[in-house]
């Protein structure tokens, strides 16, 4: 893992608006004390003054440039947000989930996470996902088939994917 600082801009017009990854703190040419004005809320159009940029600090995995992060902090935040430890796992399994919708995400990360199951069924399902995973020449976009996703996405599965998506959206 390494720490990087980041600036953020704020691209919104209200004064709380999050703000997004920019770039690098070293590649960043522009004035990090510069101010733009905003609305204070919604409810209160009074214009005042926000800083525009922000540094923070933000630690990543080793093989993770900060580039790619900013291109694509959405979705490796929803990626990250579904288990604390889906960040410290291998690359091969973090590029994996990324893409995924959310359903598949979790029921994905579930498979992986889990040692021992008492379906054999579940079992097969990890075996076949690791062997997708460490194989060279994949032959199909996906490890599992149309039939064998909806198992995993069952209707617990996906109202869960959906409360961690809604809690991440929100914070």
């Amino acid at each position: 893992m390494t720490v990087y600082q980041i600036v953020f801009v704020h691209y919104g017009e209200i004064s709380y608006t999050a703000k997004t990854p920019h770039c690098e703190l070293s590649k960043f040419a522009g004035n990090l004390e510069e101010k733009k004005m905003c609305c204070w809320s919604s409810d209160d159009w009074q214009l005042v003054p926000v800083n525009k940029y922000e540094v923070r600090e933000i630690t990543l995995p080793d093989w993770l440039f900060p580039a790619e992060y900013c291109r694509d902090h959405v979705a490796w935040k929803y990626t990250w947000g579904i288990g604390k430890e889906i960040i410290e796992q291998s690359e091969m399994i973090q590029r994996f989930l990324k893409p995924l919708d959310e359903c598949r995400k979790l029921a994905a990360w579930k498979l992986i996470k889990t040692k021992t199951f008492k379906s054999t069924f579940r079992q097969n399902l990890r075996d076949q996902l690791e062997n997708w995973l460490n194989s060279d020449d994949r032959k199909y976009d996906s490890p599992f088939s149309g039939k064998q996703w909806s198992c995993l996405c069952d209707q617990y599965t996906a109202l869960e994917a959906k409360r961690i998506s809604s809690n991440l959206y929100h914070n």
